[in-house]
């Protein structure tokens, strides 16, 4: 019993390892898609004011799959659903 025992502990430890390393591996590419963030409109090229909340609920972030991440003010984005 001893045996199977400390088998399973070292496949349990080896997985947590491998979780822990592909989340952290996924948590700095997050980081830095959120680094590479525009800071203002790409249509009217207003400023993002980060601490506001209001910006946060209103403004919209595009990332596409090349990496490329567009960043629209709400004034724009309205704008774009009236067309």
């Amino acid at each position: 019993m001893g045996i199977s025992r400390s088998i399973r502990r070292k496949k349990d430890v080896k997985e947590k390892k491998k979780f822990k390393k592909l989340f952290q591996d996924k948590l700095d590419n997050v980081s830095k898609s959120l680094d590479s963030m525009p800071m203002k409109c790409d249509e009217c090229d207003i400023a993002f004011d980060k601490s506001r909340v209001e910006s946060h609920s209103n403004w919209r972030i595009a990332v596409h799959d090349d990496g490329q991440i567009n960043l629209v003010c709400d004034k724009c984005g309205k704008h774009e659903e009236d067309q």
